[in-house]
């Protein structure tokens, strides 16, 4: 029950507005992390990211919960899940060859998508967070009319969208083995 709560909040909470939130209570008022900016260190670098990634996170992984958990009560009630059980197979050994591998596949696809969404989203909270990053480099090259900065950074989210579907092809394969890579 918790977990749904979680996840609709999740959902419905625009991710400028969950940064800000977090902003106000984890480093205005608690003080434990840093308001705005990457730091010199490598410790405040980490630092520096901990309440972007919990931002971007919290969206896409309310998503894959519910994705996740949709699909398992879907197949956990398939024949073949039956067919495993009265040919007397542990729980464990369905939990982990039936249910969970065949719930993966189509949110592998969703995390894809997710992941390529969270690039776009990079712009938005690398403003909150006064982060300097790819979605900075872009705002600022629009605003300043460089072209050839805006083609390069648009070119490297292709890239980098294009690496992120061949590794969920990979993954398909290792998931369902009648995916063949040709």
């Amino acid at each position: 029950m918790i977990i749904r709560v979680l996840s609709l909040f999740g959902l419905s909470a625009p991710t400028f507005w969950v940064g800000l939130l977090l902003l106000s209570v984890f480093a205005v008022q608690l003080k434990w992390l840093p308001v705005a900016g990457w730091g010199d260190t490598l410790t405040e670098h980490i630092r520096g990211l901990i309440l972007p990634g919990i931002t971007q996170a919290l969206g896409v992984s309310a998503v894959m919960i519910r994705n996740l958990r949709n699909n398992v009560i879907e197949i956990r009630d398939s024949d073949y899940v039956e067919f495993a059980k009265s040919k007397g197979l542990r729980n464990k050994v369905i939990s982990s060859r039936h249910i969970l591998r065949n719930a993966m596949i189509p949110t592998t696809t969703l995390l894809a998508l997710k992941i390529a969404y969270m690039l776009g989203g990079s712009v938005i909270i690398e403003s909150v967070f006064s982060l300097t990053g790819l979605g900075a480099l872009l705002v600022n090259g629009i605003n300043a009319r460089d072209y050839a900065v805006v083609q390069g950074v648009v070119l490297t989210f292709v890239v980098l969208v294009m690496l992120i579907n061949l590794i969920t092809d990979i993954i398909y394969s290792v998931l369902d083995p009648r995916v063949k890579l040709d």
